[in-house]
């Protein structure tokens, strides 16, 4: 009823003449050296009479009266190609801001020939060849209940899906642990930016797409600039707010109050900012004394932030930065088995989480000379995490039982790297990663005596580590269809002082302007988290795990490009990946292998030293058919079938954790012009996902009824939860008034609401001797109600 009252309230005060046009501003570049494009033309396509311009000696162009809708640019200019850049969303609340590339021709043209080419699959880093995708803000709200998280957006791509849980966005790459990605911000190694999570998945991304740029994502064979990885790389980018009006976002939805707003300093000034904060809605609720949830209370916070400050002499300085935190209170009692019989080991556990990530960053871009820059960042990242449980015998009054976690991780970085681009044929990039790492975790225990007493004991994992990585890598068009991208990359660890010289290697070439032909190959090393190497005897003077080796991925990829015409695109990719030098518990003890290693505990090996014994295989072969949106329709499906095996010292290949076998998606939109005056849109979106559960280790029944309690098979995960399906479903409304843009969306996720199990829905009962699947803790129907203004 609030809400209701709030939009009409809101409507009644908008001023009801509709604004027919926007203005269309950016600025052109050279893709590879990033240099500015003077006098190139821009052109409306369609437009009658013609809208066109072109861009002035700093390569920036405006058009105004630009018609609401999605809107194409056609850009050209003598010795570059032409490029052609459609769907652009053009509303009346926002001015469209954009920065665009154009790719050098391989040779000087004495005439321009225009012919349009959607090149949408071209990643934003000009050093990829293959296993990369690039993602787009808009397609926050285009794939149905990605709910604008780019976490989940990928999740829809060829090779890649999600832990087997509805209420996580974790995100695994062809069989590896979503330990093993790596998360940039701003060209910066940066933590894992979701709430709710240490390490891996999370439940909500701490970034909103109001701030994203384009951003590219890796599965596999990256380019020698990435280092400290081996599943994959999500390259996020923040993008830069208006310098030449001030515009508001509001969001009012299931998920949180949002509040986003972007502008200039000075209309005497080039400089701009752009800052977007989030309060959860459970959080809200709270604090007005209402708790929607039965026994579990989550609240989060984000803000994202990015200052732009261009100087005539000095090049760019940008401040940017993410703060996100989050707390969880949950209550559970015990007191009645399964099966409704009496238990005699009844307890309230109380718990108490907060969470916090920090991320700041300044960096700098400057031109030494024409088509040579340099750009550096400084960067600071932590996370924290505060875990208190309370354990107590239903009905007995007297000491509590508790366990007590306090971890934080911090991070200093460095990182600057030269950019030189010779001419059409040749560029060079060569830079260096500098990183001081920091960890302090305490895992406190206050256990109840025999006496009733109690006793408290405390386990602590600290240290410092340095970390040195260096790159160089050469972009080579030998000619007009064939590019060789290649590169070495050099990572030190100073913890272990172990090192590694990785080779990596990108072919590209074009049969023709239909097929395509790629292959990639590199060696990729990874240091573990710091916790692993700074675990300690048992007399808490000796380091165990100081002489590991870093570990290591080959990457082999051979791909296949067949543009259908110029709206579609069929691609093929077959993968081999071999790991070694992975670090395992060899005596068997606790049976921790990193390969496998999912939400890390480091005290589940305190005192276990490890070894490099580890072994493990990924190979599978991927296909995707894609329609990109044209003329409000879109289609994606992905199919991927693949085996991710490992195998410590000499012994026999087993199945991973995440060896699903087998991932299918299928997604497929539709926008309609409603309205009569053509400035309303109604969209549908559709999402259905089909994909082999995760492995566990098995209980071993004769053992458990023979022991009378559970006890797990001797071989891990033998086991494999039933298949993972979804279907979701997205409704996007969106209008326009004067300078104003409203969008109601909802996203259904899991509208059939099927209740998929995991791992944790088996366990063996005492009582009737059986191992037994209770009712899973998973969600079913999830509906995710948005409301937006843009002014």
């Amino acid at each position: 009823m609030m809400f209701r009252f709030f939009l009409n309230a809101l409507f009644l005060t908008l001023p009801m003449a509709l604004l027919a046009q926007q203005t269309v501003r950016g600025t052109i570049t050279d893709k590879d050296s990033k240099q500015a494009i003077p006098f190139a033309n821009i052109l409306l396509k369609d437009s009658n009479p013609p809208i066109g311009t072109t861009s002035d000696e700093n390569g920036k162009f405006t058009l105004s009266d630009v018609p609401i809708g999605k809107q194409t640019l056609v850009l050209s200019f003598l010795g570059y190609e032409t490029f052609t850049l459609p769907n652009i969303n053009v509303t009346a609340g926002k001015e469209v801001v954009l920065e665009i590339n154009l790719v050098e021709n391989f040779a000087a043209l004495d005439e321009v020939v225009i012919v349009a080419e959607k090149r949408k699959e071209i990643t934003v880093n000009e050093f990829v060849t293959v296993s990369a995708r690039t993602l787009n803000p808009e397609q926050a709200n285009l794939y149905a209940a990605s709910i604008g998280d780019p976490a989940r957006q990928v999740q829809n791509f060829a090779g890649v899906t999600g832990g087997g849980d509805d209420l996580n966005n974790e995100i695994v790459i062809r069989g590896n642990s979503p330990n093993t990605l790596l998360w940039r911000l701003e060209g910066v190694e940066v933590p894992n930016p979701n709430h709710f999570t240490r390490l891996t998945g999370g439940s909500v991304s701490m970034l909103s797409a109001n701030v994203l740029a384009k951003t590219d994502f890796f599965t596999s064979a990256f380019p020698a600039e990435y280092g400290n990885g081996i599943a994959g790389v999500f390259d996020l980018r923040f993008r830069k707010g208006n310098n030449q009006k001030r515009e508001t976002t509001i969001d009012v939805g299931v998920l949180g109050l949002g509040f986003s707003t972007e502008g200039y300093f000075s209309k005497k000034s080039k400089a701009s900012y752009l800052v977007n904060y989030r309060y959860s809605t459970l959080g809200i609720l709270e604090k007005l004394g209402l708790n929607l949830t039965d026994g579990f209370n989550p609240t989060f916070q984000d803000l994202n932030y990015n200052i732009n400050l261009p100087t005539t002499k000095f090049g760019t300085f940008n401040l940017y930065g993410l703060l996100g935190k989050n707390k969880s209170n949950s209550s559970e009692t015990e007191d009645e088995n399964i099966n409704g019989n009496p238990s005699t080991d009844n307890f309230t556990n109380k718990t108490e989480s907060d969470e916090s990530t920090f991320i700041t960053g300044l960096g700098h871009r400057v031109f030494i000379k024409d088509q040579t820059y340099l750009k550096t960042n400084i960067t600071y990242s932590s996370n924290d995490a505060k875990k208190n449980d309370v354990f107590q015998n239903s009905g007995v009054v007297g000491p509590l039982e508790s366990e007590s976690f306090d971890s934080k991780s911090e991070a200093f970085r460095l990182s600057s790297f030269i950019n030189h681009k010779f001419n059409s044929k040749h560029t060079l990039r060569s830079g260096f990663t500098l990183s001081h790492l920091k960890e302090k975790n305490t895992l406190s225990f206050t256990d109840k005596n025999d006496d009733g007493t109690l006793s408290t004991s405390k386990d602590e994992i600290n240290g410092t580590a340095n970390v040195f990585q260096s790159y160089v890598q050469w972009k080579y068009r030998m000619t007009e269809n064939f590019t060789l991208n290649s590169g070495l990359h050099f990572l030190h660890f100073g913890k272990t002082n172990s090192s590694a010289i990785e080779p990596r290697l990108g072919l590209n070439y074009k049969l023709n302007n239909v097929h395509s032909l790629s292959f990639g190959a590199g060696l990729h090393s990874r240091a573990e988290q710091l916790p692993l190497y700074l675990t300690k005897d048992a007399t808490n003077t000796n380091f165990l795990n100081t002489n590991l080796k870093l570990s290591k991925a080959l990457h082999y990829v051979v791909g296949y490009n067949w543009r259908i015409n110029k709206n579609t695109l069929f691609k093929a990719e077959t993968y081999y990946q071999h790991l070694f030098d992975i670090p395992v518990d060899n005596s068997g003890e606790t049976g921790y292998n990193a390969i496998n290693a999912q939400s890390f505990d480091i005290f589940e090996i305190a005192e276990t030293p490890l070894t490099n014994d580890g072994k493990g295989r990924n190979y599978g072969i991927e296909f995707t058919l894609e329609r990109f949106l044209n003329k409000g329709f879109y289609y994606l499906s992905t199919l991927s079938l693949y085996d991710s095996k490992y195998k410590v010292g000499n012994g026999n290949y087993l199945n991973t954790r995440f060896n699903g076998n087998y991932v299918f998606n299928l997604l497929s939109g539709k926008d309609f012009a409603v309205g009569t005056k053509g400035n309303k849109t109604f969209g549908i979106n559709a999402k259905f996902v089909l994909a082999g559960g995760q492995r566990f280790t098995g209980i071993d029944e004769a053992a458990s009824i023979a022991g009378q309690t559970e006890v797990f098979s001797t071989t891990p995960f033998t086991e494999k939860v039933k298949a993972y399906y979804r279907f979701d479903l997205g409704i996007n409304y969106q209008w326009n008034k004067t300078k104003t843009t409203h969008n109601l969306s909802l996203n259904i996720q899991n509208i059939t609401s099927r209740i998929n199990t995991t791992e944790l829905d088996y366990f063996f009962d005492e009582v009737t001797n059986r191992i037994v699947t209770i009712k899973s803790e998973q969600n079913g129907l999830i509906p995710v109600l948005k409301y937006s203004i843009n002014f």
